[in-house]
């Protein structure tokens, strides 16, 4: 989408659109976006660049197959809550060819939507290979060890 002023965005995704590629790439005035659900399993630079001034957040990772390079922005200190659905599996583990998706640009995520996230995370716990989910210093000093536990408990190292 070539829509550069676009701020508010609401999704309507039927059929059988598989991919967003480059969807809102270097859309810098991106406030909200609604609706990125279950259909689309290629997220491939969805957002490169767009996520600086994101107040609103909704996706569903369901059949999401590649999140590389989902988003690339500066610190975003606007996004609380980001609505999740679906589990955060091998497409964003640090260990593969797959680019991670970081959480350290978010430094205003709520402890809730950080216990999110990591209840969303695939349990690895029974696979020798170390899974990292970058959250940054300011998200993990929001969490206690309970919290962190959730993680670890799956396999993944939290940094």
């Amino acid at each position: 989408m070539d829509c550069p002023n676009l701020k508010y965005a609401t999704l309507n995704l039927t059929g059988a659109l598989k991919s967003m590629s480059y969807a809102f790439y270097a859309n810098y005035n991106l406030k909200s976006l609604k609706g990125l659900n279950d259909r689309v399993s290629n997220m491939f630079y969805t957002f490169r660049e767009a996520l600086s001034n994101v107040e609103y957040l909704d996706i569903d990772f369901t059949n999401t197959t590649s999140i590389n390079y989902i988003y690339t922005c500066g610190t975003n200190n606007i996004l609380t809550d980001i609505n999740l659905t679906g589990t955060i599996g091998s497409v964003m583990d640090s260990t593969s060819s797959a680019h991670p998706m970081f959480f350290d640009k978010f430094t205003s995520l709520s402890v809730d939507c950080l216990v999110k996230i990591l209840n969303a995370l695939v349990d690895y716990s029974s696979d020798s290979t170390t899974y990292t989910l970058t959250l940054g210093s300011v998200n993990l000093a929001k969490l206690n060890s309970e919290q962190i536990k959730i993680a670890t408990d799956k396999g993944w190292t939290l940094n």
